[in-house]
């Protein structure tokens, strides 16, 4: 196999630096935040199951979307772009008062008027779940 440019082998990110071993000493590292991911998706059955509606946002840099299986309602979205965006996302008022982050356990209130605006960081994502 022929690679268009040399592997890079300097620090920061040669081997010695970038390792599977380093990675899993590191709570912070991509693995372990790759496995917390893999462990919500497996433990949530509206990641693979029942409804899935594109949110209609105006903003075409964010995407998102609900999942929905039985009693579980999740709300998934996406910066797809470089630069800080911000979304303002309709909920019903009968839909629940409470979004908790599937990720880190934080919550979210939701507004009174419905609306639940955020702030999305660069390429940043949020796994919501709408609790009552």
């Amino acid at each position: 196999m022929q690679l268009y440019a040399p592997v890079i082998q300097a620090e920061p990110y040669g081997p010695e630096w970038v390792n599977v071993a380093a990675q899993q000493e590191d709570p912070g590292s991509l693995w372990h935040t790759l496995q917390r991911m893999i462990a919500v998706r497996k433990s949530r059955p509206a990641f693979g199951q029942g409804s899935m509606t594109w949110l209609d946002s105006p903003n075409p840099a964010v995407a998102g979307y609900w999942r929905r299986y039985w009693g579980e309602r999740l709300l998934i979205l996406n910066n797809l772009s470089g630069e800080i965006q911000k979304v303002a996302i309709p909920v019903k008022p009968d839909d629940g008062l409470v979004l908790k982050s599937l990720l880190d356990s934080s919550l979210l209130q939701v507004p009174k008027h419905g609306e639940l605006e955020l702030t999305l960081s660069p390429y940043g994502y949020l796994w919501l779940e709408l609790v009552s």
